[in-house]
This record gives structure tokens, C-alpha cells and sequence, in this order.
């Protein structure tokens, strides 16, 4: 008999987060199944019916849970998606400052020489562009991090998530359709997992 139920705690922490009347709801819906809509990680085996299928009150529970945590993490996926963005291009843009700062940095300290500055004034000076250099990578790396310290500001953080959106997009159309093509327990166990994941990695950016 092969295993009936998967985790869904962070599904419903994502949905507790954004979403409380939602969650509420749910599980107004589905009273019977409230471990499955419960943000609690817990040992042993869910309602189960016989034969290793899922019973119908979880399967139910199943299906509208992940329907709605997919309309709620499509919306947060393209937020961060365009947060992800858009620190990129602070970063960037804040890096090349800092690769200006260090390469005029010697060509200032030579001008000054040749202006005939005193050492204190030519010291005095590097010691600024240095700093300002040195602020411009704190500032880089400041912006490429999320509260967490989880690294944000990356082509691949941002490409994950692209491929996130379009796989939720994906798991929506095949739950919407379950009512004419039904979607096998294995295949539901597994996009409930998979859910639990975006939802996870969701969380950690969106609410760090």
C-alpha cells in the first residue's frame, strides 16, 4: 500500500500569511480534514480509505487547497519575480559604481601629485575614494539579500521563479480540469509536494 498523504504545512502558512479568510474558509469547507489544513507538521498517517487510495473528504481537501494556494502563489511569484528584477539592476548599477570608484581611484591620487598637492591632501584624499569604494560593495551586497539573508538579487533566483509561475500555471489548468480529466492519486500527492515546496521558498522571500 503505497502512501496517501503528503505535507501541506507550508501551503497553509503561505495561505495563513496572505490569505487568512481564505485558509478560514477552507476549512470551513473541509472540517473533517483538519490536519490536512493545518500549518502544524505532524507524525503519522492522514484519514486513509482502503487499498492505498486516497479517501474522498482528503482528496477533496487536497484539490481545493492546492487550487487556491496556486491563484496566491502565481500573484506573489510575479511580485517577486519584478522585486528580483529590479534589484538586479540596483545591484548592478551600484557594482559599476564601485568598479568606477576603484578605477580613478589612482588616477586621482597622480593628479593630485601633479598639482603639486601636499601628502596630507593626496592621503586625505585616497582614504575618501577607498571609503567610497568600500561603501558602494557593502551597499552591493546589501541590496543582493533578502531580511533572511537569503540571496535574492541573482539571474538565478530570478530564473527559478520564472519557472515556478509557469509551473503553477501548468498545476492550475490540470486541477481545473479534474472534474472531466481526473487527476490520479499519484499525480495529486505529487503536485501537493511540489506546492509545499513553492510555497516554502515563497515564504522565505516574501515574508523573511
Amino acid at each position: 500500500m503505497g502512501t496517501t498523504n503528503a505535507s501541506t504545512a507550508k501551503m497553509v502558512e503561505f495561505l495563513e500569511r496572505s490569505s487568512p479568510g481564505e485558509i478560514n474558509a477552507l476549512r470551513q469547507r473541509h472540517q473533517s480534514e483538519g490536519r490536512v489544513l493545518s500549518s502544524a507538521r505532524e507524525l503519522g498517517s492522514l484519514n486513509e480509505a482502503p487499498m492505498g487510495k486516497i479517501a474522498p473528504a482528503q482528496r477533496a481537501a487536497y484539490i481545493d487547497l492546492v487550487s487556491q494556494s496556486a491563484k496566491g502563489l502565481k500573484t506573489q511569484a510575479e511580485v517577486l519575480i519584478n522585486a528580483i528584477r529590479q534589484r538586479m539592476t540596483l545591484v548592478n548599477r551600484t557594482k559599476m559604481i564601485g568598479g568606477v570608484i576603484a578605477t580613478i581611484s589612482g588616477a586621482i591620487g597622480a593628479l593630485l601629485v601633479y598639482l603639486q598637492v601636499d601628502q596630507a591632501g593626496v592621503a586625505l584624499a585616497s582614504a575618501l575614494v577607498a571609503m567610497l569604494g568600500g561603501l558602494a560593495t557593502l551597499f552591493a551586497d546589501y541590496f543582493e539579500k533578502a531580511p533572511s539573508g537569503i540571496r535574492i538579487a541573482s539571474a538565478e533566483e530570478h530564473g527559478r521563479f520564472v519557472e515556478i509561475r509557469a509551473s503553477l500555471d501548468r498545476i492550475e489548468r490540470r486541477i481545473a480540469r479534474d472534474a472531466i480529466i481526473v487527476v490520479s492519486d499519484q499525480d495529486l500527492l505529487e503536485m501537493v509536494s511540489i506546492m509545499d515546496d513553492y510555497s516554502d521558498r515563497v515564504v522565505r522571500l516574501s515574508f523573511a
